[in-house]
């Protein structure tokens, strides 16, 4: 960390430099080092304001909110309005609870200051939150103060107050209310200690207020500020999830080269989500790549964006750096898809031509091929289902058994998920984010839709399920179909009983005490038996199914493989519809 005795630079380039270092270190230190760590610095003042806005805020939510008063109070205006404008709004509704919590805040960070910067630069926001919350009586010369109703308040005789008390949002709890009427009376004092005038004129004003007209007027600026840091409208930041061909690149023009930028703008790059990027991915790798400092702030910028843009499209709430990590992740997941559509050749990565790339292009049109190659797999299982023998039979998604229908329902919901089953990491379902992801569910909607295909062409009775001890899947139903035809029952298929399993084993391995399901013969046997069913060559059947069926076969053999047939329980039987 930098030697806070070091004399101060004369040089403004020199003292930037060493603010960004000073910044850059204290971000690397455990969350509670931080506060002292910038308080501790020759210059605080400087280094917070060094912070972009949403780095800033980040930093008060790690640290806690009531916790990190001291640099609160050193923060900048705009620090400030970005802190308010990130949380007192609750969708396009004004939150007075979270209103009333922050300009407490920061009245406890620096009152006298609290109290300017409100009447100076947000007084629409100051009035429609007293018209919210305090009711206003405006004495006439002629009516008498006595007159006035006892539970109003007055500094100067002319103006008649009263803070209605409010109903807890949670019952038997009125911490709320009760810090609300403290900190409208804290405020009403000290404007009528500042500038009785202005007090005047505000509640002046605030009696004037149209509410949803003011709430309107502040959310619509709210919002112009937001979009300036990425995070735009709901409306239009969902377009991020447009898909876009990799051939569409071609055809748009570069986005412009960061030539020169104003050394104190490099001080606003934010540093949070750039520094959640895992390593263990194309784009994290082509970023490394980018020697020019000003290429690289520009990308951390536009990085930035990206990330806010895909938190409003989600409508996720940041509230510590754990939960940006998590759109860090998914951007940068769908980054690396991108760039592996463009780039890579034989399945290799070239990180050469991927810094060339988001050099040049727009790292929104590379999320978009990225999300795009999702979307195109999601498309053709959806068309797929629409037409499918399972749903024309009424058939739930249950039926492709557990590995499938993860794969499958992750796809059918409205952005797709890749079902990792708790494999990489602590959840069901994760986002998109290798090549490997990609194949992986594409194979599974490819066999779906080969072994709908043979069992819509055998015309397989559903009356099989009547009986049966476990639920219906495409395991089940195909192999009781075939021991059906290895017994040589020819009437409508029904589930078996135990005493007919082990008839069918004993037909199919008569030397052996257990069921051999590696046995070569017996899986020819399967094709053969689904080619006289569905008219098609056993090629043109092996070629459609028989991933499936060897997929299938290991699984019976590790099931089944150490099990005696004269042991086989029907009660631990799911492969198989047992009575």
């Amino acid at each position: 960390m930098t030697d806070n005795a070091q004399l101060p630079t004369t040089s403004i380039a020199e003292r930037i430099a060493r603010v960004r270092a000073q910044r850059s270190a204290i971000m690397a230190l455990p969350t509670e080092e931080k506060q002292a760590a910038i308080m501790a610095f020759d210059q605080p003042v400087a280094l917070v304001h060094a912070f972009a806005e949403q780095d800033f805020l980040l930093l008060v939510d790690e640290i806690g909110p009531d916790n990190a008063l001291e640099i609160i109070a050193l923060a900048s205006d705009r620090q400030w309005e970005h802190l308010v404008d990130a949380r007192i709004w609750l969708d396009d509704r004004l939150d007075l609870v979270e209103t009333t919590r922050w300009i407490d805040r920061l009245c406890r960070a620096d009152a006298e200051r609290t109290v300017s910067w409100l009447a100076r630069d947000k007084p629409e926001l100051l009035e429609l939150y007293l018209f919210r919350n305090i009711n206003i009586i405006v004495r006439e010369p002629d009516l008498e103060a006595a007159a006035m109703p006892d539970e109003y308040f007055t500094f100067d005789d002319s103006f008649y107050m009263e803070i209605p008390e409010l109903p807890p949002r949670v019952e038997g709890d009125a911490t709320d209310d009760s810090l609300r009427q403290e900190l409208l009376r804290d405020l009403l004092n000290r404007m009528v200690d500042q500038d009785h005038h202005l007090l005047q004129r505000i509640l002046l004003e605030t009696i004037r207020v149209l509410p949803a007209e003011a709430e309107e007027g502040e959310y619509r600026l709210r919002n112009v500020r937001m979009a300036e840091k990425g995070f735009l409208p709901f409306e239009e930041a969902v377009g991020i999830y447009q898909a876009v061909d990799a051939d569409s690149l071609g055809q748009t023009p570069p986005k412009p080269a960061i030539k020169n930028p104003d050394t104190h703008g490099a001080l606003s790059v934010p540093l949070y989500p750039a520094g959640k990027i895992p390593g263990d991915n194309g784009f994290a790798r082509a970023l490394a790549l980018i020697t020019d400092p000003d290429a690289y702030a520009g990308l951390q910028t536009e990085f930035a964006a990206l990330c806010n843009r895909l938190i409003v499209a989600d409508r996720r709430s940041i509230r510590e750096p754990q939960d940006l990590a998590d759109a860090v992740r998914k951007a940068c997941g769908y980054l690396h898809l991108g760039l592996d559509a463009l780039t890579a050749e034989n399945g290799a990565e070239n990180p050469a031509r991927s810094a060339a790339l988001i050099e040049r292009h727009s790292l929104e049109q590379i999320f978009r091929i990225g999300y795009g190659r999702c979307l195109k797999i999601k498309w053709r299982a959806e068309k797929w289902r629409r037409q499918s023998w399972y749903a024309r039979a009424g058939l739930s998604l249950t039926f492709w058994d557990e590995a499938w229908t993860g794969v499958l329902g992750g796809l059918f919901i409205k952005r797709p998920l890749f079902f990792d089953n708790y494999k990489t990491g602590q959840t069901l379902y994760r986002e998109f984010s290798q090549a490997s992801d990609l194949r992986d569910a594409e194979a599974v909607v490819v066999q779906a839709e080969a072994v709908d295909a043979v069992l819509a062409l055998i015309s397989a009775d559903l009356d099989i399920v009547q009986g049966g001890s476990a639920p219906l899947t495409w395991k089940n139903l195909l192999l009781t179909c075939w021991l059906h035809h290895v017994l040589g029952i020819d009437e409508t298929p029904t589930a078996l009983s135990a005493d007919q399993l082990r008839n069918a084993f004993d037909r199919l391995w008569p030397d052996s005490k257990t069921a051999d399901f590696k046995d070569e013969t017996v899986k020819a046997g399967v094709i053969n038996w689904l080619s006289e069913r569905t008219g098609l060559s056993p090629e043109a059947v092996s070629q459609r199914v028989g991933q499936a069926l060897e997929d299938l076969f290991d699984e019976l053999l590790e099931e089944y493989g150490p099990v005696r047939k004269t042991g086989l329980d029907p009660r631990f039987i799911r492969h198989f519809l047992i009575l």
